[in-house]
């Protein structure tokens, strides 16, 4: 669970599209939870772990500006 939170704690809300960021700021937030509960289950760690991992790989990167050409304008 700290890899998982370490490698993908450097991603940032602007890079991505609203509903993926969404999904995984939730992933994010629950796994750090986990992480600080002394109580949690290595099954809760495990869960915790592979829905950050999960959310990551479905972030979708926003596209990126398209210039628009207003010479012909």
């Amino acid at each position: 669970l700290d890899k998982a939170i370490k490698d993908n704690s450097g991603k940032t809300k602007e890079d991505y599209t609203e509903d993926s960021w969404t999904a995984f700021d939730k992933a994010m937030t629950n796994a750090k939870d986990v992480q600080k509960n002394a109580d949690a289950t290595q099954e809760e760690v495990d869960a915790a772990a592979k829905a950050l991992n999960d959310a990551a790989a479905g972030l979708v990167k926003k596209p990126a500006p398209v210039e628009v050409d207003k010479t012909a304008l």
